[in-house]
């Protein structure tokens, strides 16, 4: 979530509070070279943060998603002994599922005068009851640093083509993507849709079995990655995007979200933060256990069917987006007026029922 933390960062900056950051981010990799190197860049940014001396100040920390908190933990010792407040981010659910004696140390030394920024609701009630030293947790989605079309979404008249854009990988669901489409293939109304794949492959194995199963598809196509415009055209492209991850830390992607402002319906799992970004009105989540496949054909056959129904599943994909980031508006603006005030503590909400 690279593109979140500089967002957050540039927003401090903007207000005056010239926040500290330290990128200990490690290589892709798991070798003794990348691990050696990753310790390099740790002492680096203890280094840098001591010499700035103590003081008043902000750390911002993305928070590590596994053994890595252990360097979180030294960082933010440090960061609170020269006088500066913690803001620790979250953007995974690997410590959210079951409870980590790592997470619980790093929970103790951001303290009651730090701040947990974490995604979604679901995320702060996890957070607070495997945690219970955690103090202070602002709910701050993703959506706020998503931009919104500044024109009005393209109409669709029809579902003619459906889409996935990820990360290419079996948990990521791109092979529950492509059954799918071979699903729906064979039934009455969906023999005319189209399917378009985005992304990278995570390595050549799964690339290998993609593009073989790809060619015995004449309904599909593989575009590659897309960024930036290209992203967006891919976007314009599409009526429905499917998201059918079954990555254990996946949290609140960017991908949904930006479905959601182009006016698409998304039909995806109940991972992480994504059953309370999709909404049944703006798409379909799939529970679970059950079958994804006769699920998200189900869906896709009636929309099909009624073209009317998902016209206003459009509309609604749009207008929940915008809804959501005017309310992620508040929750930063709630953020930048506590750090003036110099005063993080929240109080405790009752999770919604």
């Amino acid at each position: 979530m690279a593109a979140v933390n500089a967002a957050v960062v540039e927003i401090l900056k903007s207000r005056g509070f010239s926040p500290t950051v330290l990128n200990t981010s490690p290589r892709p990799g798991r070798s003794w070279l990348t691990r050696t190197q990753r310790f390099g860049k740790i002492a680096t940014a203890l280094r840098d943060l001591w010499s700035l001396g103590s003081g008043q100040g902000v750390l911002y920390l993305s928070a590590a998603g596994g053994y890595g908190q252990t360097y979180d933990v030294a960082l933010v010792l440090l960061a609170r002994v020269l006088g500066r407040v913690v803001l620790l981010h979250h953007h995974s659910y690997a410590y959210l599922r079951n409870r980590s004696s790592i997470t619980s140390l790093l929970a103790r030394a951001v303290g009651t005068n730090g701040l947990h920024i974490v995604l979604c609701r679901d995320m702060e009630d996890r957070l607070r009851r495997l945690y219970p030293k955690v103090a202070n947790v602002l709910v701050l989605s993703n959506a706020a640093f998503v931009e919104s079309e500044h024109k009005s979404p393209q109409q669709r008249e029809a579902l003619s083509r459906i889409g996935y854009i990820s990360n290419v990988s079996a948990e990521k669901g791109i092979f529950t993507f492509l059954d799918v489409v071979k699903t729906l293939s064979h039934t009455k109304n969906g023999q005319s849709v189209q399917a378009s794949v985005a992304g990278a492959f995570t390595g050549n194995d799964v690339k290998d079995l993609v593009m073989e199963r790809i060619r015995r598809m004449p309904n599909v196509s593989y575009v590659g990655p897309r960024y930036d415009e290209e992203k967006a055209h891919f976007f314009s492209s599409i009526d429905v995007l499917l998201f059918p991850s079954t990555y254990e830390n996946e949290a609140e992607p960017l991908t949904v979200l930006e479905a959601l402002s182009h006016g698409i319906p998304v039909i995806t799992t109940t991972r992480g933060c994504l059953a309370q970004i999709v909404p049944s009105r703006a798409g379909a989540v799939i529970p679970e256990g059950s079958s994804f496949v006769a699920a998200a054909t189900q869906e896709l056959v009636g929309w099909i069917a009624n073209a009317q129904e998902f016209r206003a599943r459009c509309v609604e994909s749009r207008l929940h987006f915008e809804s959501l980031k005017n309310s992620q508006r508040e929750a930063l603006a709630e953020l930048l007026a506590r750090l003036e005030c110099g005063v993080l503590q929240t109080k405790a909400e009752p999770s919604d029922p």
